[in-house]
């Protein structure tokens, strides 16, 4: 059940024969949305396959940020406040450059990359910082749940108990990762197999969520499962690929459906008891074009974000994203912090650092 209206996308823009303009980045919040997130006193950093962007309020306005990035899909918030973004070929750590004042717009926080560890393309959909401090995410090509090491190299802390073997071929398509109470818990895959290429021909039906810690599958049958959430004691994963927050028993595996979007659902992060999810439109072409939310097209498909009450089952905010590609690949929440901007590399590095020392 869904009260909120998802807003109208811009109309892209014919510029000549054959060539379409996409329009410039727009987000259009529902009505109440705005007043939602300044009460939550949090801001959101949304990934959108070529930007980054943080949504936050200056002033009772919505107020975008967005950082152009090459394909930049798995997020984490870490406990100190630091952002992680996963790139193409790179995972980067974000960190606060205004040690406490103000930013030239009004900004509590201005995340500036100030770490890039290169991974090569290993298909990193998922990032997380368990209570150690470790950073975890999950890699597609090696099907499980790495960390990095002090080399740069990827060690391989799980895989689906289907998977024989650590080997650099994709056969499952892991997607999501769950933490819980900071221990890793859950992995979400596209497909139960051990086949290389194998879950190119299961993503309608084959995906699973994986409970790391007994080593056994929890759930089957679902279609493109991602961003496994442990919130309140109870486990949410998106169903990307009927567009369904579903609701997973922890203990039998059962998955009952909280709400459906307009879209491919993927991306969950909490705001206190609200689910924030991410909403894309089914693609036409490549293997996402199986999934059911793709071939029993929504009547008005959106790329955009849903504020979601996981207790009544229905969206309460929405907000509409067009330009980019606009796809959702991931949602994080940073909180504490009403506007955040981002900064990135020598471009914008001028006057950004904090000054320290140990000389008297």
């Amino acid at each position: 059940m869904s009260d909120a209206q998802w807003t109208q996308p811009v109309a892209p823009v014919t510029v000549g024969p054959g060539l379409v303009a996409v329009a410039s980045l727009n987000a259009t919040p529902s009505a109440g949305f705005v007043a939602w997130l300044r009460a939550a006193g949090a801001s959101l950093v949304v990934s959108t396959g070529d930007k980054l962007l943080t949504i936050g309020v200056r002033d009772d306005q919505i107020a975008v940020s967005e950082l152009r990035f090459d394909v930049v899909m798995g997020l984490a918030v870490s406990p100190d406040g630091s952002l992680l973004a996963a790139s193409r070929w790179q995972l980067h750590e974000l960190h606060d450059a205004l040690a406490g004042s103000r930013g030239p717009g009004g900004e509590d926080r201005m995340l500036f990359n100030q770490v890039s560890h290169t991974t090569g393309f290993v298909g990193i959909r998922d990032v997380a910082v368990d209570r150690t401090g470790r950073v975890l995410f999950t890699t597609a090509l090696c099907n499980g749940v790495a960390t990095l090491t002090d080399r740069g190299d990827l060690d391989l802390v799980a895989r689906p108990p289907f998977v024989s073997e650590a080997v650099v071929e994709e056969r499952c398509h892991a997607l999501g990762l769950g933490l819980d109470d900071g221990e890793l818990a859950y992995l979400t895959a596209a497909a139960e197999t051990d086949e290389a290429g194998g879950w190119l021909g299961m993503v309608a039906d084959g995906g699973v969520v994986v409970d790391v810690r007994a080593d056994k599958v929890l759930t089957r049958g679902l279609s493109l499962p991602c961003s496994p959430r442990v919130h309140g004691d109870r486990l949410y994963v998106t169903d990307g690929g009927t567009g369904e927050l579903l609701h997973v028993d922890r203990g039998t595996g059962a998955a009952s459906s909280v709400v459906t979007l307009p879209g491919i659902a993927r991306g969950l992060a909490f705001i206190a008891d609200r689910a924030v999810v991410g909403c894309s439109v089914p693609p036409d072409e490549g293997p996402y074009a199986a999934l059911p939310v793709s071939l029993e097209r929504p009547a008005e498909p959106r790329h955009g974000i849903a504020v979601v009450d996981v207790d009544a089952g229905r969206v309460e905010h929405t907000l509409t994203i067009t330009g980019g590609s606009g796809e959702v690949h991931a949602v994080a929440v940073v909180e504490q912090a009403q506007l955040v901007g981002i900064r990135w590399q020598h471009i914008d590095a001028e006057g950004w650092f904090v000054l320290e020392t140990t000389t008297g």
